[in-house]
């Protein structure tokens, strides 16, 4: 599934007021929060490496959902593989992945860094999909459809606002 094709059947399930920065880019930081955040839960429950993985594509499809969104509301078009220098000398490079990704979403949430937005999610999208396997042990694309089918559920039983990831 590429970009355009996920960000049409993402944008379906996403309300007016999740279409802008200020929603979606502390969005991305709290979902990458969130797959640190299973990490631990699963150290501290001794969860298996299985019910790991599970967690982590499900909050690994909302990063996507909300990248591809933000993509669309900056009007990117088309993902390339160039980067703002400036920007990548910040982020430097990290043999974690998750790390990888939390550097980028770094960037997206430091306002000095706001006018490298597009370059940025861009940046992320590709990171999404270059490391989706080494952290969730799932295709991207089956991270990406895995996400859509709960948000298609979601939206069907009109609960896509509130709280919960089982909701």
């Amino acid at each position: 599934m590429n970009l355009q094709e996920y960000q049409a059947q993402a944008l379906a399930t996403a309300l007016p007021s999740a279409l802008s920065r200020a929603y979606l880019i502390p969005g991305i930081v709290a979902e990458v929060g969130e797959m640190f955040g299973k990490k631990a839960k699963a150290v501290r429950d001794e969860w298996h490496e299985e019910a790991l993985l599970i967690e982590m594509a499900k909050e690994y499809g909302d990063v996507a959902w909300m990248t591809a969104v933000l993509l669309e509301v900056e009007q990117v078009r088309t993902i390339t593989e160039r980067h703002n220098p400036r920007v990548l000398s910040f982020l430097g490079k990290s043999p974690n992945p998750l790390t990888s990704i939390l550097a980028r979403v770094n960037v997206l949430a430091n306002e000095d860094f706001h006018e490298y937005v597009p370059t940025e999610a861009q940046g992320l999208w590709l990171d999404l999909a270059h490391n989706c396997f080494a952290i969730t042990g799932r295709s991207f694309d089956h991270v990406l459809q895995l996400n859509l089918d709960k948000l298609a559920s979601r939206q069907q039983r009109g609960v896509l606002t509130g709280s919960g990831d089982n909701r």
